[in-house]
């Protein structure tokens, strides 16, 4: 939906609407969502509340220097995913000293807060003002050649990043932002922080399933060709205007569905074979059928991007995203009786122990 910020050599040209765009997000992400956050943590004075999750608050935050930064406050570690969080957080920020890239952002420090009465540990970002690929995609799907423009840009980081040892293991769009500088993207806390029980205090699986590989929905570790799995939702979120699976009910429905790599094949009149077989190899369930790397991705979507014929076959959706073949309806019936059984006998188990009382 034009006018938006094109890319051009790694650059994104901001039109009038882009830039007011802009100014719109940064005084709503200036603006605190509640009025009872901290004056202080640590040795920044807290500006604004940025956002919250479940496992976390960010802040807009100065430093004593007057720099604005970004405070992202963990508010639910166990002592044992307090250590992961350090030696992983640090390992980025190692990585990216020996090879330094501007599009990508890794955490500037680490700190300790008592927030909500409880002891946590905070990563110090730098403060991005450019809106992000959520804010753009607010606006509707992008065209097919802005899209792919925005995919190169990405795949780019994330070259950068695999070479210098750096695994994200998820990758949002609201991590992407578009600044006239150049596209950046944040490196996301550690992708396994919240999968591992251990890690948290509650045990609860914390991620955008979205945007997730199906290796990392079966609990396995990160791997590159799990990014590149995110950067092809996210490519297709661009074109199509929603991620894979979006449509489903539930989580568990998605879950399925993508370790059985039932994904829809994205559909709008101006996608060439081209863009398709792109896709597809992103997107592919089996990471053996992915690209061998960010790099042969980037090179692929560089083609496509100046109009030059890929190299080897271009194959349709189905080829390049076979269905895994999924349980028998002899096997799912006699998987829900057994978890309507089970179920039987928790009621029945509960039950006794009130009558026991």
């Amino acid at each position: 939906l034009p006018p938006r910020a094109s890319v051009q050599g790694g650059r994104f040209r901001r039109s009038a609407r882009a830039a007011q765009l802009a100014q719109e997000l940064s005084e709503r992400q200036l603006r605190a969502l509640e009025e009872d956050f901290p004056t202080r943590i640590g040795d920044y004075e807290v500006v604004a509340e940025l956002g919250r999750s479940g496992q976390a608050i960010a802040f807009l935050a100065r430093d004593a220097s007057g720099q604005e930064v970004v405070l992202k406050c963990f508010i639910d570690l166990s002592q044992r995913g307090k250590k992961r969080l350090r030696a992983d957080s640090e390992a980025q920020r190692a990585a990216l000293s020996r090879r330094p890239d501007p599009r990508l952002i890794a955490p500037l420090a680490i700190g300790e807060h008592t927030l909500r009465g409880e002891q946590g540990l905070f990563l110090v970002f730098a403060y991005v003002r450019g809106p992000s690929l959520t804010d753009l995609l607010e606006r509707g799907p992008c065209a097919p050649d802005e899209a792919t423009e925005i995919a190169i840009e990405i795949a780019r980081a994330l070259r950068a990043a695999h070479e210098g040892g750096i695994t994200l293991g998820e990758l949002r769009p609201e991590d992407v932002f578009l600044e006239e500088e150049g596209l950046r993207v944040i490196l996301p806390s550690p992708a396994h922080l919240y999968e591992d029980a251990r890690l948290t205090r509650t045990g609860c699986y914390v991620g955008t399933p979205y945007y997730l590989s199906p290796e990392r929905l079966r609990g396995l570790p990160p791997e590159p060709s799990g990014d590149l799995f995110s950067l092809g939702a996210i490519y297709f979120e661009l074109l199509t205007g929603a991620p894979p699976n979006k449509g489903v009910e539930t989580m568990v429905q998605l879950v399925q569905a993508r370790i059985e790599g039932t994904l829809p094949e994205p559909r709008r009149p101006d996608l060439t074979s081209e863009h398709v077989h792109v896709l597809g190899r992103l997107l592919a369930a089996v990471p053996e059928r992915r690209y061998a790397s960010a790099e042969f991705a980037l090179g692929e979507l560089l083609s496509l991007g100046e109009g030059v014929p890929l190299g080897g076959q271009v194959l349709a959706w189905d080829q390049l995203v076979p269905r895994r073949p999924g349980l028998s309806k002899q096997k799912k019936a006699g998987a829900i009786a057994l978890l309507g059984l089970v179920t039987a006998l928790a009621a029945l188990i509960a039950l006794a122990f009130a009558l026991l009382r």
